[in-house]
């Protein structure tokens, strides 16, 4: 009945509220909960590299065009 999908931060509350309040340990809920934050962690770590490398071709390719160096990026090694 959840309006919109539960987050890696709504999930990884309901476990730490789950274990640190209880007597009984984690639950299976709450190792499933875990494994699916896991998961989608992963699945985010992939995505971000992939968008990482993309950033990283643009801005060779900006350099390489004659672009100006930005504060914060790798200084660019003349040749």
């Amino acid at each position: 009945g959840e309006k919109s999908s539960p987050t890696i931060g709504d999930r990884l509350f309901a476990v730490n509220r789950g274990i640190t309040v209880s007597t009984y340990g984690p639950t299976e809920t709450h190792k499933m909960s875990l494994d699916i934050v896991k998961k989608e962690v992963s699945e985010i770590q992939m995505e971000l590299s992939k968008q990482i490398s993309k950033m990283r071709e643009m801005e060779k390719a900006l350099l390489d065009a004659g672009a100006p160096w930005v504060e914060g990026n790798e200084l660019p090694v003349k040749k």
